[in-house]
């Protein structure tokens, strides 16, 4: 395959629904993946990526230059934390900081202390965080939550208007990256994707697939089979794979990982990559061409190759 790079010129009790005229964005199709799998009955989705950043202006300004429509900044009164929001059809990327460290939101904050800007954490759909935490629970799990968080979001009709979620941590969110997976229940979903948003400029429709390096595969593979399931993951030498129901999820041992201190790989859906390609160039970002999909170094990206592929 062809390489060639390109230079261009606080209360936190889980909610209730806050309110069924939305359809849930898990319950859109997910893409086909081929996978000889199932999916997890407490799993409705592959939700969306955190990538935690020391300075979120200085994220903000970068992922709006590599083309993504990002949301004015937001805060969660709950956490102490900050974020900016790029949605797509049926998940988004979070651009998440801490503004304050407190109780709450210190694992966050060691986390980024010591390992700095990149992808820590991933969200898996969950129609239900109470049944999703005793699922949990029957398999000796210990988990936090649910608890509730919130933000504003820009509204259909213009203004903002509330979004609401409840979010379950299956362990301490300063556990290694292979254990950052949580469960996020959205109570207010016709509110985060509404079907009139502008595009991206970049293209991107959502997410297509995510890989992160793991040491061990061992116990990311113990732990997705109490999250999910022996039939919703498989092994394959190297890699691990997890079948959300949408994008999936592949973990790779770092011996055979690529990218060298890179946090992770997120590929991206694109409905015209030669637009993508047009503005990239126009926004003098660097990238390579690989065949069929355009790539982007972590050290352009907070930390995160980026990918982008032709739906």
């Amino acid at each position: 395959m062809a390489i060639a790079r390109v230079l261009p010129g606080r209360d936190n009790r889980p909610l209730e629904h806050a309110g069924d005229t939305g359809v849930s964005p898990l319950s859109r199709p997910a893409r086909q993946t081929g996978m000889p799998m199932t999916t997890s009955a407490h799993i409705t989705g592959f939700d969306h990526l955190v990538i935690l950043v020391k300075d979120l202006e200085s994220a903000q300004r970068r992922y709006s230059q590599l083309g993504f429509r990002l949301s004015p900044r937001n805060r969660h009164p709950q956490s102490s934390t900050a974020n900016h929001v790029a949605v797509f059809q049926r998940d988004y990327l979070e651009l998440l900081t801490v503004t304050q460290a407190d109780a709450l939101n210190q694992p966050l904050a060691d986390l980024l202390e010591q390992g700095g800007d990149g992808l820590r954490m991933l969200a898996l759909g969950s129609a239900d965080a109470e049944a999703a935490k005793a699922h949990l629970q029957a398999q000796a799990i210990d988990a936090f939550g649910p608890f509730a968080l919130s933000r504003k979001g820009p509204g259909a009709q213009g203004g903002e208007v509330e979004l609401l979620f409840n979010v379950l941590l299956p362990q301490a969110v300063g556990a290694p990256l292979e254990a950052q997976l949580f469960f996020c229940q959205h109570l207010t979903p016709e509110r985060v994707y509404q079907a009139d948003a502008p595009a991206h400029p970049n293209s991107a429709l959502g997410v297509r697939a995510i890989t992160v390096p793991v040491a061990d595969l061992q116990p990311v593979e113990s732990r997705l089979r109490a999250l999910a399931g022996g039939d919703a993951y498989r092994r394959q030498d190297d890699a691990l794979e997890l079948n959300t129901g949408s994008a999936p999820l592949r973990f790779v041992a770092t011996a055979h990982w690529p990218h060298g201190q890179a946090s992770g790989l997120v590929s991206f859906d694109s409905a015209d990559l030669d637009a993508t390609r047009d503005w990239l160039r126009s926004a003098n970002i660097a990238f390579e061409e690989l065949g069929e999909a355009i790539r982007i170094a972590a050290d352009d990206a907070h930390n995160v190759v980026l990918e982008f592929q032709a739906s």
